[in-house]
């Protein structure tokens, strides 16, 4: 069990919802190159794939200054999306 076993088996062919990744070049625990990674995983599928930089953000982006702009842009999305 657990997510490193074939419980946790990841299909990035297959069919998804929309993903949105959002991050900061400030992150030091997920860097951009890990999302830039997983950005391309997830497009091989078939699905919608969002990734969003931030120059001046964190990887506490929730409590950096500005979380109120990515807390409407992460909304705008989720409503864009709801209606599919």
């Amino acid at each position: 069990r657990g997510p490193l076993g074939p419980a946790g088996k990841v299909d990035f062919l297959g069919e998804h919802p929309p993903l949105l990744l959002y991050g900061g070049r400030g992150d030091r625990t997920i860097p951009v190159g890990i999302s830039r990674r997983t950005e391309r995983r997830w497009k091989r599928g078939d699905g919608e794939v969002t990734r969003v930089v931030k120059d001046d953000v964190s990887h506490w982006l929730i409590r950096d200054q500005g979380w109120e702009d990515l807390a409407d842009e992460v909304l705008a999305f989720a409503e864009a999306h709801a209606a599919r």
